[in-house]
């Protein structure tokens, strides 16, 4: 028997909250949502996002995302992972990278990832394996790279339009039923709404109603997809942003005055942020634009004393 799903009754306060958290969330910039999604989702969930997004190996820890060049560049990896054999891909003890793509990667985002993997077996002594989760593959789960006259193996994992259902069918069924889940299950409105392409606009609206109804989720785990399924409705809505708002209400109307409050903190600091970002931006952009007017004023003027030292060479001659 299907329990029935209580409205929640929402106070004056938490209505006030609601709008100016949602207010917040509209006015603030959505940077690479794509790629911050998925980097929050497998960073705060490392092991649980492991089964989620099919990672290869069985997990064993989290390795640090950051590489340093050997001219001292910081760089970073989307996801790395000890693994143990799985007995398929992983054979032994190894490290794995994960990078998400939006599209086939080029010679140089390959050239990146032969060098992480390189870094990340020095440190840890552990052959390395690069992964690429991608919606439309090469052609192939494994392709051989040549870089630097060596073969970088690279495994994809392709997301495609059947996993995306039935991933769908998965938190439709928990909605539907009330059963217990786990944070696995819990994962998939993550890889959902970073991943699907095909009819997006109405596979967003179906997760976002899904969320709005979930049975009670770990806290920390709610604000974190919550914070995924923001980014992705504005990514999704950007070109309807009355449709993106009215997402926006239905996956936060259920929370707590205390869960807005703390998201309402959150986003206020984000945009804080976001501000000054953008504000040292444009100083240096016109700090550079002043020195290139300053650069082309002086060769503007050598070339005119050119001009005029080659107009009195001639009357001399």
């Amino acid at each position: 028997m299907k329990k029935e799903v209580k409205a929640v009754k929402q106070s004056t306060k938490s209505l006030t909250s609601l709008k100016t958290l949602i207010d917040q969330i509209m006015k603030g910039q959505n940077h690479h949502p794509k790629d911050s999604s998925f980097r929050l989702t497998v960073s705060g969930w490392a092991q649980h996002a492991h089964v989620t997004f099919e990672f290869p190996g069985k997990y064993l820890k989290k390795l640090d995302t950051h590489v340093v060049t050997d001219d001292g560049r910081n760089l970073e990896i989307d996801h790395g992972v000890v693994v143990l054999p799985d007995g398929e891909i992983i054979k032994l003890k190894s490290a794995t990278i994960v990078e998400h793509q939006s599209q086939i990667p080029d010679d140089s985002k390959i050239d990146a990832i032969f060098f992480y993997t390189v870094s990340k077996t020095h440190e840890t002594n552990l052959p390395s394996v690069p992964v690429i989760i991608i919606n439309e593959g090469p052609g192939s789960d494994v392709i051989d790279y040549e870089v630097f006259n060596h073969v970088l193996r690279v495994h994809y994992i392709i997301v495609t339009a059947e996993k995306i259902s039935k991933r769908l069918n998965i938190l439709r069924d928990i909605v539907e039923t009330r059963r217990d889940f786990t944070v696995d299950e819990v994962l998939n409105f993550a890889y959902i709404a970073i991943f699907v392409k095909s009819d997006a606009k109405d596979v967003m609206e179906k997760i976002a109603v899904l969320f709005s109804r979930f049975p009670k989720i770990d806290p920390d785990l709610k604000i974190d997809m919550h914070q995924v399924l923001k980014k992705m409705i504005l990514y999704h809505f950007g070109d309807d942003l009355e449709k993106a708002k009215e997402l926006l209400y239905l996956i936060t109307v259920n929370f707590t005055d205390e869960e807005v409050d703390k998201m309402n903190s959150y986003e206020r600091e984000i945009y804080a942020k976001d501000q000054e970002i953008t504000r040292i931006t444009e100083e240096k952009d016109q700090e550079i634009t002043r020195i290139t007017e300053e650069k082309d004023q002086e060769i503007s003027r050598l070339s005119e004393e050119l001009n005029e030292l080659k107009k009195s060479n001639k009357s001399s001659s």
